[in-house]
């Protein structure tokens, strides 16, 4: 899960401060076991490095639907995990696509994701592929084209349509507004 979610953002994987500190404080005790070489440094690191793998997942999965917690059903985990793993190919976001992935029907498997996380299957989708757009607007220099063409927008256009229905603004603008101001 954390390779397939941790390539779609950029900047720090970590949302909440409180891991952060704990992940620096890991990290310290990690090396220090290392360098030692004392009685079971070994599997102290194992340990250490699967609660470092364990907070990194938590924070990634903050990105889920907040009706998501451990006590969600796995095949909803295991859906939102597919769709983002494919969010670049749109043929495999098809609901029958994603059905057959999962052995549900088409059918079933809308009304089964809207109540598990309270959306619909589309609308998770484009909002997670508008998350990632409003990313690469800040994050790169990719042309609003390129951006389009990448998460199977039907062009430049259509992608400008729905990021202002959904954001209020067009793209450019978008971008224009994100950027530091120079001081005069």
């Amino acid at each position: 899960m954390i390779l397939q979610n941790a390539r779609h953002e950029p900047g720090c994987i970590l949302k909440k401060e409180d891991d952060k500190t704990s992940v620096v404080q890991l990290m310290e005790i990690l090396i220090r076991e290392h360098l030692n070489h004392d009685l079971y440094h070994e599997e102290l690191i194992s340990q250490l490095v699967d609660t470092l793998l364990t907070i990194v997942a938590r924070n990634i999965t903050q990105a889920f639907p907040s009706v998501i917690d451990e006590t969600s059903e796995e095949k909803t985990v295991d859906i939102l995990e597919y769709i983002q793993a494919n969010i670049y190919y749109p043929d495999k976001l098809r609901v029958e696509t994603i059905g057959t992935a999962f052995g549900l029907s088409r059918n079933y498997l809308g009304r089964y994701f809207k109540k598990q996380t309270n959306e619909t299957l589309q609308e998770y989708i484009l909002k997670y592929k508008l998350r990632l757009v409003e990313n690469r607007l800040l994050h790169s220099n990719m042309r609003v084209s390129e951006i389009a063409d990448e998460f199977g927008f039907t062009d430049k256009s259509h992608l400008n349509r729905t990021f202002k229905r959904y954001r209020g603004l067009n793209p450019t603008d978008f971008r224009r507004s994100a950027k530091p101001q120079p001081v005069a």
